[in-house]
């Protein structure tokens, strides 16, 4: 069951009331966004401008990079 709010909400175990997770202020983002979509349609307009990768390569980098990243440092 969670207890407390934003960066000082913790898990706490049911039983025991012990706390097994707490944010890590480190990685906390309080101004996170749910939801981002971008729109090119106005530099393809105006400026001729087209994107050197499709969305599925861009997809695929990403993920290919955070595969990488986990092999490296498996403990992060």
């Amino acid at each position: 069951m969670s207890h407390g709010k934003d960066e000082n909400e913790v898990g706490r175990c049911l039983e025991t009331g012990c706390v097994h997770v707490r944010v890590d202020h480190k990685y906390y983002r309080p101004t996170e966004v749910d939801y981002l979509q971008g729109d090119s349609s106005k530099a393809l307009k105006k400026l001729g401008w087209k994107p050197r990768v499709t969305f599925e390569e861009l997809v695929k980098e990403m993920v290919d990079a955070d595969v990488q990243l986990m092999r490296n440092n498996p403990n992060a």
